[in-house]
């Protein structure tokens, strides 16, 4: 057991070293990830045990939760649906194996309401995370409802089915739903984890007779019937607690890391992104503007390595300019080839500026927009470039180019006039703020 906990602990430590390997912007991305990660390596450092209810809207879950902790932390309504987040409470019960372990229930919200897919996700979610799962129903299961507990065995953790409010069923009744229970869960849930409860039973009607012979019907409150419930959480806990709680977090320490693996596949092409719209147009726009004839083709080359550079900086790589350089005159070469006539445009405008004032007004935005065009296609081919560490797989830089090109531009001159516009407005904006 313990060896599963070291791994887990290990597994989220280095997880959470990783931050230290990321750029300002990535890391203020995954923040909310990293603080989830934190407060994993918290709870598994607390020996924290975790037990959330789960179940259709009015079975009594909060109800049972209130019954197990002694007191009412968890609010009740008669018509259900009252519980709108996921909401902890600790649970003061002594376990045998687990002395000063942090025993904690989870209340969630309840499957199937009217309009509630989003609290119907969290409470999925507060299940994934949980140690053991008390999956209550009050009565023989809905198709829903068995669909649903399908998916939580299948994460493979404790799972108890209680049936609640036995106490309005009749013993046969009761004794009738829970074999009923029993045959349709068969080899999925065993038999002694299926358990009657009743977390707050109906009141019982007395009469009290005074002394003068007059008769009073009054009702009288009974105690939660959560014996059985509460003898079969604590010998899975003493049994099997700190295996677990072990596995669940070195369950949830792969599942993070997988999901680390991807989220910083799509931040860093976010971050990037937006880097190459902010330079294609910072370029574009200083292309544009240039009145000095192929300065400005030159300039736009430079403006490209930078911004290879910064690109393979997103992406954590250790990129020397020669070597974005050359990575920039792979793709503009490539890029030539797909859109030889817009490359050929460039020089031949820029050579137009010889003549002042009415060349450089002709020619300008038309540049700009090639320009633009360029830089988007060559960020692009950098990003699928990076993202296969540093190589062209079995593409080669003028096939992938193609491709992107196809994805980026579609149309070239639809392309080009959206560009032209979005040019004229930053010089515009740009003069009106000189």
């Amino acid at each position: 057991m313990s060896d599963y906990v070291e791994r887990a602990r290990d597994q989220l430590r280095r997880l959470l070293a990783e931050r230290d390997r990321m750029g300002p912007e990535e890391r203020a991305h995954l923040s909310e990830l990293f603080a989830d990660l934190e407060g994993e390596l918290g709870r598994l450092e607390a020996g924290e045990v975790r037990v959330a209810v789960f179940g259709e809207v009015s079975v009594g879950k909060s109800a049972l939760l209130n019954a197990l902790v002694g007191r009412r932390v968890f609010d009740v309504h008669p018509r259900g649906g009252w519980t709108r987040e996921v909401s902890d409470a600790p649970w003061a019960q002594e376990v045998e194996g687990l002395a000063g372990a942090r025993l904690t229930v989870l209340d969630t919200p309840g499957l199937n309401e009217v309009a509630g897919e989003e609290r119907e996700a969290l409470a999925r979610a507060a299940a994934a995370r949980a140690d053991v799962i008390l999956f209550v129903v009050d009565g023989d299961l809905t198709q829903s409802e068995y669909a649903a507990l399908g998916d939580l065995l299948d994460l493979h953790k404790a799972v108890l089915v209680v049936l609640n409010k036995v106490d309005t069923l009749t013993a046969a009744d009761r004794d009738a739903v829970l074999d009923a229970l029993r045959r349709r869960l068969d080899g999925r849930v065993a038999p002694e984890l299926i358990i009657p409860a009743a977390a707050d039973p109906l009141p019982i009607t007395v009469v009290e007779r005074a002394a003068d012979g007059s008769e009073r019907t009054m009702e009288r409150p009974r105690p939660p019937m959560i014996d059985a419930l509460v003898a079969a959480l604590v010998d899975i806990l003493a049994r099997d607690g700190k295996t677990v709680v072990a596995l669940n977090a070195l369950a949830r320490a792969c599942e993070t890391s997988d999901r680390l693996g991807h989220l910083r596949v799509e931040v860093r092409r976010r971050i990037a992104e937006a880097l190459i719209f902010k330079r294609s147009i910072a370029k574009a726009v200083a292309v544009a503007a240039n009145p000095v004839p192929l300065l400005d083709v030159a300039g736009g080359m430079a403006a490209d390595g930078l911004m290879v550079h910064a690109i393979g900086r997103v992406f954590g790589l250790g990129l020397t300019w020669k070597g974005a350089d050359k990575i920039a005159g792979q793709i503009a070469a490539a890029a030539a080839t797909v859109f030889g006539t817009h490359a050929a445009l460039q020089t031949i405008l820029s050579s137009a500026k010889i003549v002042p004032v009415v060349g450089q007004a002709l020619v300008a935005l038309p540049q700009g927009a090639v320009a633009y065009m360029f830089s988007q296609v060559l960020g692009r081919a950098a990003i699928a470039y990076f993202e296969q560490g540093a190589s062209w797989g079995k593409e080669g830089p003028k096939t992938a180019v193609e491709r992107i090109a196809k994805e980026v531009v579609g149309d070239p001159r639809s392309y080009l006039r959206a560009a032209a516009g979005r040019i004229r407005a930053e010089l515009r904006a740009s003069g009106e703020g000189a």
